[in-house]
């Protein structure tokens, strides 16, 4: 999954009520997202999200890492 994908699913999380925003206290360029009351009670659904985003970030984070093979 890609950055504008994450955060399209991010904005809709945000945007239904399931997570909201907490400012990062090490670092302030970052936004830090946390489950709502709402978004507790759809925990497992947001989990199998979070898992596909996990997944997918690791195989490119994998592909764009490998170095080439040296002879």
């Amino acid at each position: 999954m890609d950055q504008l994908r994450a955060s399209r699913l991010a904005a809709r999380a945000l945007a239904e009520g399931l997570a909201h925003r907490t400012p990062d206290q090490s670092d302030t360029r970052r936004v830090l997202l946390a489950l709502t009351p709402e978004g507790e009670e759809d925990r497992d659904t947001f989990a199998a999200l979070l898992a596909t985003f996990v997944d997918a970030y690791t195989g490119v984070v994998r592909a764009t890492t490998r170095t080439a093979p040296t002879t």
